[in-house]
């Protein structure tokens, strides 16, 4: 049989309590509690039981907002409200020497290094662990941010790393993964971060620029982000991706507020051909844009996208048949991450494997501040 669950938003989450006739059990609340985020509050796993797991998991499923108490708490972080480059201007790199103007004024305020804004992140993720009742946005966040990853010990990404996970990560978690995957390709913070911003054309390089063909972003969109390692590409296929890519750059953070921005001239203008599909010469940005559709609808993704989420949700050694039909969900959808996800947390994969993973440090310090 199937429950539909139908939220106040008007949207609908079909869980499918029963593959057959038979009952399937649902999972406890404190499984799903521990599994989609960090473990009960203070009376949390009455409410579940009083609610029932199954309408739980679909109000978390649902878009949603957390507290005004959490919100307060977060405000404190200032760091975290500012743009790109705000923070830039107020946390700048230490100069080699000390500034003779500020040194002359007595009661000049501590300058404020680079390295707080990473902590602030670090804090908001601990603020929201601990006292959030979004469980499952934020375990979602953290999957797509590991999965996405930028770090930043890189140049200019610490002032990119706070507005990469709130402006590009945050808003797209359970939506479509081809939004996700774009806003992933055109932030500043990845572009930086795997040396795409720098990417020209093989004989467009600047006189006296040691630039060309870089290929570190365009190996992670296909061995990391899109098709998986054993996904079905070719060296070959790097390189053409790479060449398709080149032009791909932002604005740098000391130049005002980075943008994503396609430099023409820079561009590999002449033919390509990736994974079978030719890319005619002198499409400009719009090859990139076709490269991440066909990404996106690749089977290969879908495989490797549902593995993951079916590793995170369900079992480090996940369950092939649960990965298939999670991929077939993920297919059939169009890349829906939230409609994927239904599919794995309704499945009795998912209720029985309450033994199935351990808790990481994060996640065991976060629980023992919960409980």
């Amino acid at each position: 049989m199937l429950k539909i669950v139908v939220l106040n938003s008007g949207i609908a989450f079909v869980l499918a309590l029963a593959l057959s006739g038979d009952a399937v059990a649902k999972p406890s609340a404190f499984h799903v509690l521990n599994r989609l985020g960090y473990g009960p509050l203070p009376g949390q796993i009455q409410e579940v039981e009083r609610e029932g797991t199954d309408r739980w998991i679909a109000g978390q499923l649902a878009p949603g907002q957390e507290s005004q108490a959490l919100a307060d708490r977060l405000a404190a972080l200032d760091a975290l409200g500012k743009t790109p480059g705000q923070l830039a201007r107020e946390f700048p790199n230490p100069g080699p020497k000390a500034d003779p103007a500020r040194e002359s004024m007595e009661f000049a305020p501590p300058r404020r290094r680079p390295g707080e804004i990473a902590q602030q992140l670090a804090q908001a993720k601990l603020l929201r662990a601990v006292y959030g009742r979004r469980a499952l946005d934020e375990a979602m966040v953290d999957f797509w941010f590991n999965h996405f990853n930028v770090t930043a010990q890189k140049g200019q990404i610490k002032w990119l790393i706070a507005s990469y996970e709130q402006d590009v990560i945050r808003p797209r978690t359970m939506g479509k993964f081809r939004d996700l995957l774009g806003a992933v390709a055109h932030s500043p913070a990845m572009l930086y971060y795997l040396d795409n911003a720098q990417s020209v054309a093989e004989g467009a390089a600047r006189a006296g620029k040691k630039r060309g063909l870089n290929e570190n972003y365009a190996r992670e969109l296909l061995e990391l982000h899109t098709l998986g390692v054993d996904g079905g590409y070719s060296q070959t296929d790097v390189r053409e991706a790479a060449r398709i890519l080149t032009g791909w750059s932002a604005e740098r953070v000391r130049d005002g507020e980075p943008a994503f921005v396609f430099r023409a001239k820079l561009h590999d203008r002449g033919a390509k051909r990736v994974l079978g599909q030719e890319f005619p010469a002198g499409r400009g940005q719009d090859e990139g844009e076709r490269l991440l559709d066909m990404l996106a609808a690749h089977p290969s993704t879908a495989t490797f996208i549902a593995g993951k989420l079916v590793r995170r949700f369900v079992s480090d050694n996940p369950p092939g048949d649960l990965v298939a039909r999670a991929a077939a969900r993920f297919e059939a959808s169009g890349g829906d991450i939230r409609q994927t996800l239904s599919l794995i947390l309704s499945g009795p994969e998912f209720a029985g494997s309450a033994t199935h993973k351990t808790k990481t440090p994060f996640e065991f310090v976060a629980s023992a501040l919960r409980a």
